[in-house]
């Protein structure tokens, strides 16, 4: 992506919607690039997007809290897997300090369970 290109794109898109971004992911591959957002209004943002011209999937997202200690993620996984649920990709974040975890994993169910 191009140094700034952000500013001209979706991120001014969604604040000039009064959209507020809670959680992002970006990612680039050569000169094309993608984001995965989590927003506060998810009507504002689909509204505002679209009039942008902007394309947009939506998915389902989880909060969860995990405790700070080895093994937590692993856990989760574990409880997802035997419900046939695989993590395509996860937000997270840990405070220094902090007891626990926040984790936003994006999840889909196993096409082997299907």
């Amino acid at each position: 992506m191009k140094p700034d290109s952000g500013r001209h794109t979706g991120s001014c898109t969604l604040a000039d919607a009064k959209v507020n971004v809670l959680a992002l992911l970006g990612s680039t591959a050569g000169a094309r690039g993608s984001a995965q957002v989590m927003v506060d209004n998810v009507n504002n943002a689909k509204k505002a997007l679209g009039a942008a011209g902007l394309s947009y999937t939506e998915g389902m997202l989880e909060h969860i809290e995990l405790a700070n200690k080895p093994g937590a993620l692993a856990e989760l996984a574990g409880r997802l897997a035997k419900k046939g649920i695989n993590i395509d990709c996860a937000y997270a974040t840990m405070p220094k300090g902090a007891k626990k975890a926040v984790g936003i994993p994006h999840a889909r169910p196993s096409p082997a369970w299907r």
